[in-house]
């Protein structure tokens, strides 16, 4: 017969996960933590907790980050210029660049509108 193990109370496993007792129920009643009945109560149930069940919700929550790939030539090809690119898109992107003083001036604006308003097939 296999020894059994000690059954954790509501706060001993709560302080096991470093958690609130809330948070602890929260888990329990989404199905994410097993519990062990030990109450013979039909309303007030009695929750005890084995520690290889702690273990195997802290296995299956464990996350491992992967650092992201770096291929610079990627990144080279889409940095611009930002009152170019500012100039470039129009709207609202040039006339924060005016605002800050970072893009074309408004005469450039204006040429820029009026060549796009130009350029755009009338219905």
């Amino acid at each position: 017969m296999m020894p059994l193990e000690k059954l954790l109370s509501m706060q001993e496993a709560a302080d096991t996960l470093n958690v609130t007792k809330k948070t602890l129920l929260e888990l329990v009643q989404q199905g994410k933590i097993a519990f062990v009945n030990v109450g013979t109560g039909t309303e007030r149930v009695s929750r005890k907790f084995r520690p290889s069940d702690l273990n195997r919700f802290i296995q299956a929550q464990l996350t491992v980050c992967q650092p992201p790939s770096r291929n610079i030539e990627r990144v080279k090809g889409r940095r611009r210029n930002t009152s170019s690119a500012a100039a470039e898109g129009g709207g609202v992107r040039a006339i924060l660049a005016l605002q800050q003083g970072t893009g074309p001036k408004v005469g450039d604006l204006r040429a820029l509108l009026a060549r796009q308003s130009a350029e755009k097939p009338s219905k």
